[in-house]
């Protein structure tokens, strides 16, 4: 190595100084000639990048967006232009279906649609995947008649054929020879540097190669296409999300039917529905839920009559411009029990507690594609009127598939009630990463004993309403859980308090 008598500072390129002798004005001394040739052959190499050309005309390949924070695979379901269209700023490309719906995929930019990569019905293409190529110039489309998705990964990175040869990129002594920034690219990406071949000098790996490697393992997985359908079973969803980097604010429109396949039987007695991306999300994640997160559940009953009472005065004040739900009340009662007992508003990781300073509450909702849970935000700072107006908007949105992405945000807490459909008690999954969730049942009549302050017992009828809190825990201790579910009760026969 040549020593060197100087700081790092001189080897940022801005501070090279070349002159006509190819030695730095800055004094750098070298133990031979051919130390300094390989130093100077090395550093050039790093300041004046290298300029790679393919054999395809300049173009822009779209990649399968990530539209959520859970989502890692997409499909597409329709491709709304094809091969040779033009598309202007605003067009919808394709339908994408996501984990959470199907999303309308819209061009920001004006271009030709040269080649599909994919066909209408494929899934299981990996983000970030390449499902297209535009071009600028229509003259262009019929050079791409022939590309595919492996011509993409070979020409996009440094335009160079992946060797097919043994990996060189070692000495005799078996040291890697790799660029400091293709270090930090494999370490960044998962990537062993045994793995790659080296295209730069004397087989060093540059990183190009890195990125080039990262490229084929994500288009390695084969995707699978969808059957062709006989029936059809009529859903709806749809929301809105933001995608990069050839979508805005798009609108998600969800399919107005679902693929039904049917798989002849010897009696033709049952048909096989695929699954969508939604329902193996909702699969995926309730199962990782319910083996990952030690489970456990606490139940309370609650005297609903004076809550009962405050929201028939308060609707009856409210000249139609709300109405107040008993929903919306657990909903107030929780994010306040969540701001007295904050241990429960948290959310595990492996090497911390996550403790969070806002009250974010997702209300669980059912659509006929799947389990959706809106966000309402800061619902501690919220009063009955504001709750009620804005369950009722993610209620319609999530009928009319309008749900945006930051309705569809993760909080801290979660409710879900099947009380509407006459469940008296049930325990519901924990939804990851929060600690809890609270699941409401009907209220009901009940006799109840009353003790006055001689000892008397009387009885007396009462609406009943049982809730049953499910604690993951590693966060939230059993006593810690009674505490919150205390103070839950509290607020919900004392409504007054929720006022305050």
């Amino acid at each position: 190595k040549p020593n060197l008598q100087t700081t790092f500072k001189n080897f940022i390129p801005n501070y090279y100084n070349f002159n006509l002798n190819n030695k730095f004005s800055r004094s750098i001394s070298y133990n031979t000639k051919t130390e300094k040739q390989n130093f100077l052959k090395v550093n050039r190499l790093n300041v004046f990048p290298r300029r790679f050309f393919t054999t395809y005309p300049p173009h822009q390949s779209i990649p399968m967006p990530a539209l959520s924070p859970s989502m890692t695979q997409g499909g597409i379901q329709k491709w709304k232009k094809q091969e040779g269209d033009k598309i202007s700023a605003g067009d919808v490309v394709c339908e994408i279906e996501t984990d959470k719906a199907v999303v309308e995929f819209v061009a920001t930019d004006d271009c030709y649609l040269a080649k599909i990569l994919f066909p209408a019905g494929t899934t299981g293409i990996n983000v970030g995947q390449a499902i297209a190529i535009t071009v600028e110039e229509s003259e262009d489309i019929a050079k791409f008649a022939n590309y595919s998705s492996s011509s993409s990964t070979s020409t996009s990175s440094v335009g160079a054929q992946k060797s097919t040869s043994p990996i060189k990129n070692k000495n005799q002594e078996g040291r890697i020879f790799a660029s400091p920034a293709a270090k930090v690219a494999a370490k960044e990406s998962g990537i062993s540097l045994g793995d790659i071949n080296g295209t730069g000098p004397n087989n060093r790996i540059i990183k190009a190669d890195v990125l080039d490697a990262v490229a084929t393992a994500k288009a390695a997985p084969v995707a699978t296409i969808i059957p062709p359908i006989t029936k059809t079973a009529t859903t709806t969803t749809t929301t809105t999300v933001t995608a990069t980097p050839i979508t805005t604010t798009t609108k998600i429109s969800t399919p107005s039917s679902v693929n039904v396949n049917t798989i002849p039987a010897a009696n033709d007695s049952y048909i096989d529905i695929p699954l969508t991306n939604i329902r193996k999300v909702i699969a995926s994640r309730l199962t990782t839920s319910k083996q990952s997160i030690p489970h456990y559940y606490l139940s309370i009953d609650c005297n609903v009559d004076e809550l009962l009472k405050v929201r028939s005065h308060l609707n009856n004040l409210s000249n139609g411009e709300f109405k107040l739900s008993l929903n919306d009340f657990v909903i107030k009662a929780s994010a306040l029990a969540l701001r007295k007992i904050p241990t429960v508003n948290s959310s595990w990781n492996e090497t911390s507690i996550r403790r969070y300073n806002t009250v974010d509450i997702n209300v669980a909702i059912n659509a006929d594609a799947g389990l959706f849970t809106p966000l309402i935000p800061n619902a501690d700072q919220k009063g009955l009127r504001q709750i009620a107006l804005g369950v009722k908007e993610l209620a319609e949105k999530t009928k009319a598939g309008k749900l945006n992405a930051n309705d569809l945000q993760i909080g801290s807490f979660t409710i879900s009630n099947l009380g509407m459909f006459g469940i008296k008690q049930f325990s519901a999954v924990i939804n990851p990463p929060q600690a809890c969730i609270l699941a409401v049942g009907t209220t009901e009549k009940r006799v109840i004993v009353k003790t006055d302050s001689n000892g008397a017992d009387s009885f007396s009828a009462a609406n009943i309403m049982t809730v049953t809190l499910s604690c993951d825990h590693r966060v939230v201790d059993g006593a810690v859980g009674a505490q919150w579910l205390g103070a839950f009760k509290t607020y919900i026969e004392d409504p007054l308090k929720l006022l305050l």
